[in-house]
């Protein structure tokens, strides 16, 4: 009996061991469980982080790639504008250059008209003068044939009232009265005359000055050659006369100067001469800053160059809205 109770006994005490080791077991796979599952809940949360921060940084590099694409349109935009822009200055510079050419070009027709003109005026008031001085001429040789068909015959001079005996010849090689009457003539219709360079030859004018040097005051002169340069020396002095215009010249009172400005047969200048100043220093420095900007001056045609080496030009430079160069009348 007392075997069977303790058998009994032995029974429970190793059942409740094998039911503290279930217990024990099963706590312990409990806790394995609870580890698992925190561990997975770690790693879906460590997961979701990894994922958000994926998810951001492609964003910035989605912002970052939309910035750079933004940057790049914006260079392209400001290659264009400074392209038009160029192009527009490019277009607007041929357009003054071309206003610039054609203002030019419209000025050297018009100073080729008004030498033309100036031309035409003179030879028209050429052709007039030798028309009266043809008529003169022949005025006066028709009152010489009346004069000698209506007067009476005299008795020629004896020797000693200072004449020539009757019958006495003219001394040889002095001219007889028909030829001084055509020699007059001829004097008074020459410096008038304007033939042509194949009719004329090689030019000697009697106010050809031994240097070859020739003076002019102001454009008066009846060589049409001389005439025309002067004018067209003028006329590119006057071109632009607003650009040098001394302030002083409107602002101080002033005398006009009386220049002289000589010119070498190759158009290059030689001197300026001022024969009356202004009494203004800038309006004299003005003078010849003026004559020496412009130089050099168009070169002698062959005509002028074969008689000139020098041509000095005198005008009064007169400074007053504008440069203007007038004649001396003196």
């Amino acid at each position: 009996m007392k075997e069977q109770v303790a058998r009994a006994q032995e029974q429970a005490a190793r059942a409740q061991e094998q039911a503290a080791r279930a217990q024990e077991e099963a706590e312990r796979r409990a806790k394995e469980e609870a580890i698992k599952l925190e561990e997975a809940a770690k790693l879906e949360e460590a997961n979701k982080l990894e994922a958000l921060r994926q998810a951001e940084e492609a964003s910035r590099a989605a912002a970052l790639a939309r910035q750079k694409e933004a940057e790049e349109q914006r260079k392209q935009e400001e290659a264009k504008r400074e392209a038009l822009e160029l192009e527009a200055r490019r277009k607007a510079d041929e357009t003054a250059k071309q206003q610039a050419a054609e203002l030019a070009r419209q000025k050297e027709l018009e100073a080729t008209r008004q030498a033309e003109e100036l031309a035409a005026k003179q030879r028209a008031q050429e052709l007039a003068e030798r028309q009266r001085a043809e008529a003169l001429a022949a005025s006066q040789r028709e009152k010489t044939r009346l004069a000698a068909e209506t007067a009476p015959p005299r008795a020629p001079l004896s020797a000693a009232q200072g004449g020539a005996p009757a019958g006495t010849p003219a001394a040889p090689g002095a001219p007889s009265g028909r030829e001084l009457a055509a020699k007059a003539r001829d004097q008074l219709i020459t410096p008038c005359a304007a033939p042509s360079d194949a009719q004329r030859p090689p030019p000697t004018f009697d106010f050809r000055e031994p240097s070859g040097r020739r003076s002019i005051a102001g454009g008066i002169d009846r060589d049409i050659r001389l005439r025309l340069y002067v004018e067209n020396w003028r006329a590119k002095i006057e071109r632009n006369r607003d650009m040098n215009y001394p302030p002083s010249a409107r602002a101080k009172p002033h005398e006009d100067p009386i220049v002289t400005v000589a010119v070498r047969n190759d158009g290059s200048l030689e001197s300026v001469f001022i024969h009356r100043s202004s009494g203004l220093r800038e309006v004299d420095d003005a003078v010849r800053r003026i004559a020496q900007l412009y130089a050099p001056y168009g070169a002698f045609p062959p005509d002028l160059a074969r008689v000139y080496d020098v041509i000095e030009i005198r005008h009064i430079w007169y400074f007053s809205d504008t440069l203007r160069l007038l004649e001396e009348i003196r």
